[in-house]
């Protein structure tokens, strides 16, 4: 029983699964881009100027993470719009996951007085966790939306079968399955009565 209802679990959350472990491993590759980015540009033309270093780490790190989200990570959803409109949003949302960043560094570094090697990868990386998560909650929500009819089509299936109703109704067939299956082996429950004449 608990397999199943494991299973079930798994298999309603299996596209949010893939979609999280996928954005992590790219996210995980444009954590090293954007750091080495940064501290090779801190420690040659940027030298004790952070913030300009971060900027050019995160646009960097931007592009990688577009071209690797739009065709690995969120490769299975068409979105509600355009190519054209699906970039300008990712780059106005990635705008404010590089706020993020660069707010973490600059209260690093100017507003905690914190002027060391350390302490500006401190910061950068606190921000790059912030905008990081930002980013995954906006992609899904924004920039590669679930189309709009997959909704539509839960209502139409839950209409077409009547006995699915109130919280089932937006379950997948394995939770149909556990509910059917827990309530044929209750041993509690009251035998079902036939109102039909035989």
């Amino acid at each position: 029983m608990l397999v199943r209802v494991v299973h079930a679990l798994y298999e309603r959350s299996r596209m949010l699964i893939h979609e999280v472990t996928k954005f992590g491993l790219v996210g995980l590759l444009n954590v090293f881009v954007n750091m080495g980015v940064f501290n090779l540009t801190i420690h040659t033309v940027f030298e004790r100027q952070p913030v300009r270093a971060s900027a050019l780490a995160t646009v960097v790190a931007t592009i990688s993470a577009y071209l690797l989200n739009k065709y690995w990570t969120f490769s299975h959803r068409e979105g509600n719009h355009g190519i054209g409109r699906e970039t300008v949003l990712f780059f106005v949302l990635n705008g404010v996951g590089f706020l993020i960043e660069q707010v973490a560094v600059t209260l690093t570094w100017y507003v905690l007085g914190l002027k060391t090697g350390l302490w500006a990868n401190a910061g950068k990386f606190l921000g790059i966790a912030l905008g990081t998560a930002f980013r995954f909650w906006s992609y899904r929500k924004w920039v590669w939306a679930e189309v709009a009819e997959a909704g539509e089509a839960t209502r139409v299936a839950a209409e077409a079968d009547p006995e699915r109703e109130g919280v089932f109704a937006e379950m997948p067939s394995a939770f149909e399955e556990l509910k059917d299956a827990s309530s044929a082996q209750d041993p509690c429950a009251p035998p079902e009565v036939s109102s039909r004449a035989s």
